[in-house]
Parts: C-alpha cells; structure tokens; sequence
C-alpha cells in the first residue's frame, strides 16, 4: 500500500502563509530579508505550478510567458521547464504567479531574458533552499504533517496536485501539466477527490 506523499493541508497552507510575512520581517538584517523573500516566493510559485525542484533550478526569465486568456479576465503564465521526464510547458494555477514573478525581479538589478529566476546575487542558481525552507516551516509550526511525516519543498509539487484535484482538475490534464503519468497521479492521489477538511 502506497503511503500518501506529505504535503499541506489547506489549514496548514493559509497558517504558513500567514507566518511567512512576519518570517520574513523578523530579521535587522537586508540581505537575510532578501533571502527569504526569495525563498517565500519560489515557494509560491512551486506550490502553484507543480514544478520539480530540478526544473525551478534552471528555469530563466526567457522560459515564462504570458498568454492572454479568451475565457477569463486573468493571463495565462505559461513555464517552459526542462526536468527528467524532458520539456514541457506548464500552466501556473493561476494568474498570482505573475506577482510572485515581479516580487522576484525587484531584487535583482535589470535581469535579462538568460538569467536564472531563482539566483544569487552574483547571478549562479541557487542548488538549495532546503535550510531556509526548513526554518520557515519550524516557525510556522507546520514541519510535521497530520502523520507525523517530515515535509520538505518537494511536498509542495504534492500540495499542488492536491489542491488541483480538489479544484476538479482531471488527472489527465494534472499529469500532463506536472509531466508524470495518469497512473502515478492516481497512485499517489487517487483517494483526493473532496476539499481538505
């Protein structure tokens, strides 16, 4: 039997959320507050587009695209990722991502179409940001999952199926949007069929 994948709950999504401001503004020192507004925002996007870790490692600005939306209001943000399943492109959850992207392109001077989004400041990728994810969750108080199980920034591709499915999206369409098979997705997910309690 198959152990669900540790990921957020929506009582512990909107907990860590409202910690996150206050994370990021308890330290005196800039660059740390760079830091973190970093990480909280590549949070977001993960936890809105399903993207693997590897795939946020190399994405650069000449990868996002927004494409006007004919049914809604709101543009369509659109990720070129190169993972290990190969490209794809992926659709973001929604049109917040946008912010998300442009909180990220205010910390760093004029990036060009070939940088990397996730950077340092001298412009190499970021390998990890599993210590500073780590320390955002022990402040938020939601390390742990309902199970006891550890989560780390890999549960946020898991919160992003999650969530999908309970919006109604199909497995079909959540597969090919997180580059993974149907068969996997109902593996690891197919008992989510209703809003987290």
């Amino acid at each position: 039997k198959d152990i669900r994948r540790p990921h957020f709950t929506r009582t512990d999504w909107n907990k860590l959320v409202r910690h996150s401001r206050n994370w990021i503004n308890s330290t005196g020192h800039p660059s740390v507050t760079r830091d973190r507004t970093l990480l909280w925002n590549y949070t977001l996007i993960l936890a809105n587009t399903g993207i693997r870790v590897g795939e946020a490692r190399t994405l650069c600005w000449k990868d996002i695209r927004i494409e006007p939306n004919n049914r809604e209001l709101d543009a369509v943000v659109v990720f070129s990722v190169s993972g290990k399943t190969g490209g794809r492109k992926v659709v973001a959850r929604n049109a917040e991502v946008l912010e998300y992207l442009q909180r990220i392109k205010e910390l760093y001077a004029e990036p060009t179409p070939d940088d990397f989004v996730f950077a340092h400041r001298d412009g190499r990728p970021i390998g990890s940001f599993k210590k500073s994810f780590s320390a955002l969750l022990d402040h938020a108080g939601v390390t742990f999952d309902n199970e006891g199980f550890r989560r780390t920034i890999y549960s946020l591709r898991h919160t992003y199926a999650t969530f999908r499915l309970t919006e109604g999206v199909t497995v079909h369409t959540l597969a090919r949007n997180m580059g993974t098979s149907v068969a996997m997705i109902e593996r690891f997910y197919g008992q989510t069929r209703t809003p987290d309690q």
